[in-house]
């Protein structure tokens, strides 16, 4: 597993992607080529891109538990420096990230992981399908889930940033939510 882990947006991994071993990519599906993570010169860390939108309702271009093994299967085959980056470095690398670190620290350790994220990296609110799908891949029985879910019934700011990004949802995918309350399932 690696020995360290950061967590950045795009325009951080661009900047910082060289001074890594390895490179996880979580980007939107449709991303234009200008806007990939290009290694130019070689060598080049160790680099893997898996493409999900940033969604929590099951639907063409959600999360899937394939991108979570492939990502799990990645950082444990590094033994060095880590760098997970999606688009803002706030939802889909954040519930990643968090999954990771839980991962590395071991079962019991979830709040640790999550803290420690935060310390990093304060913006940090998974996405909370990821969260779900890794507690299920990790085994973990509910403890990833109910750290994510306690954090969030105690964070306005997560709580608004979930409503914002129901809002854009609901706006560019509306056959996913026929009513008002259909939303709700993506929490």
């Amino acid at each position: 597993m690696f020995s360290s882990l950061t967590v950045t947006d795009l325009l951080g991994a661009r900047k910082l992607k060289r001074k890594f071993d390895a490179v996880l990519t979580l980007q939107d599906p449709k991303l234009k080529r200008g806007e990939l993570l290009r290694f130019a010169r070689q060598p080049a860390p160790q680099h893997l891109r898996l493409r999900f939108d940033d969604i929590e309702a099951e639907c063409e271009g959600a999360p899937r538990e394939a991108h979570v093994v492939q990502a799990f299967a990645f950082a444990r085959a590094q033994s060095g420096t880590l760098l997970v980056h999606c688009h803002a470095g706030i939802s889909r690398s954040g519930a990643m990230a968090f999954a990771l670190m839980a991962e590395a620290l071991g079962p019991g350790r979830e709040e640790q992981a999550l803290d420690e994220l935060l310390a990093q990296r304060p913006i940090i609110v998974p996405n909370g399908r990821v969260v779900k799908i890794a507690d299920k891949v990790m085994g973990r029985d509910g403890a990833l889930v109910a750290v994510y879910q306690h954090r969030l019934s105690k964070n306005a700011d997560w709580q608004a940033l979930k409503v914002q990004q129901c809002a854009y949802w609901v706006r560019k995918r509306p056959d996913l939510f026929p009513t008002d309350a259909s939303y709700e399932r993506m929490r």
